[in-house]
């Protein structure tokens, strides 16, 4: 594509790259570009690790950002198209098709020099496709199976003879109206519910701001997303919701002014707190986000992978979750609780600088732990009260 347009109008940005800056500076990096190639790996590389359907949800909706971004950014046609599709198997052990030794084939092909039908599988030669001066024979198996390599194999599967690979999808998008013509401003409010089981809670509401637009010109509902905003390798998984919006895989379906509990798993290979964000991410709208409390992570992985993953709690020396509570004392007590993981009744009163200030602090004390990127109980040993932090200290 780069030659037929022509190397320096026609730049190769990766998707990550366009999320990355902001309008102006995306305008400016493609000012003189007739085509913009735009391309991403992340559904291919997700599925060949098992990282399942939720990862290919967030990819969806980063491709739905960059499409809005290079729209405000002066594009006005869109080609979407992939290079291939792929397989979901529930279990691809089952049925698997043995060809010679378990090194010989590929997951969906194998490239052979005996021209010999087999049971089960399609061979085609080479040369038929096109391949001139090629005597070797592609063998593929007539089903959606796959080949016995003598090892599970994962459920993303893609090549061989499937529709999925055959058929290449073309999205084609051309805007005739300039962006922008809905200028009606929207905020999310948010707050954050007792879990019920293994699923976090939260209460949200998309609001009009009534002070940029008037309601008749307003959207009746906008699309939007939850993410994780200080733990990238958090997973989400969207499991419920009622109320004011409906759920369509990780897409929340608000309805403009009507409150909803969103009910969501938050996975990881090691335990911790994180913060969530609701969002809009097509930006169809100006929607201002709502970042809610710290909700926990559970661990999904045995013990020698935890010890090899990152946590998703931010460690000791990343004091930017401080900025969320109060200046002064109630500050400096969690400052000390992440580094030391524990504060005495005595310490308390010297940070807080008197009773009253405890008292407050003591009736406001589950609002403020919300905050922070751990758990933290309160101790009595020997009428003496102290908070300590949950898990070891980093």
């Amino acid at each position: 594509m780069a030659d037929r347009v022509g190397g320096a109008t026609c730049p190769p940005i990766d998707l990550a790259e366009v999320l990355a800056v902001d309008t102006t500076t995306l305008k400016r990096k493609i000012a003189r570009a007739r085509l913009v190639v735009v391309h991403s790996l992340e559904i291919d590389k997700a599925g060949e690790v098992g990282a399942g359907l939720s990862v290919f949800d967030k990819t969806l909706q980063d491709l739905r950002a960059a499409w809005r971004l290079l729209r405000e950014a002066g594009v006005s046609r869109f080609v979407i198209t992939a290079d291939h599709g792929f397989l979901l198997l529930d279990d691809p052990s089952l049925g698997a098709v043995s060809h010679g030794r378990k090194i010989d084939p590929n997951r969906r092909h194998v490239i052979s020099g005996v021209a010999a039908d087999e049971h089960g599988k399609v061979r085609v030669p080479l040369s038929e496709l096109g391949y001139e001066g090629c005597t070797d024979q592609l063998v593929l198996p007539q089903t959606v199976a796959v080949f016995d390599k003598g090892k599970r194999a994962g459920g993303f599967v893609h090549g061989g003879n499937s529709l999925q690979e055959r058929v290449i999808p073309v999205l084609t998008v051309s805007h005739h109206r300039p962006i922008g013509s809905n200028s009606s401003r929207y905020r999310v409010n948010a707050e954050r519910r007792d879990p019920l089981g293994p699923m976090q809670c939260l209460k949200g509401t998309l609001e009009l701001d009534s002070q940029t637009a008037l309601s008749f010109g307003a959207a009746k509902s906008l699309e939007l997303c939850l993410r994780v905003l200080d733990a990238p390798q958090v997973r989400v998984k969207l499991q419920h919701v009622r109320g004011g919006a409906t759920l369509d895989g990780s897409i929340i379906q608000a309805s403009v002014g009507e409150s909803f509990e969103l009910f969501f798993e938050l996975s990881c290979p090691i335990e911790g707190r994180v913060r969530v964000e609701l969002h809009h991410p097509s930006a169809v709208a100006e929607v201002a986000p709502c970042a809610v409390g710290r909700f926990a992570v559970s661990a999904l992985v045995g013990a020698a992978e935890q010890a090899q993953a990152p946590s998703p709690t931010p460690a000791a020396n990343d004091r930017a979750w401080l900025n969320d509570l109060p200046e002064g004392g109630v500050r400096d007590l969690f400052e000390h609780l992440a580094v030391h993981g524990s504060v005495t009744e005595l310490e308390a009163n010297r940070m807080l600088e008197g009773g009253r200030a405890v008292r407050r602090f003591s009736n406001k004390f589950e609002d403020y732990a919300a905050k922070a990127p751990f758990e933290v109980r309160i101790d009595t040993v020997a009428n003496v009260k102290r908070y300590v932090r949950e898990g070891a200290t980093r």
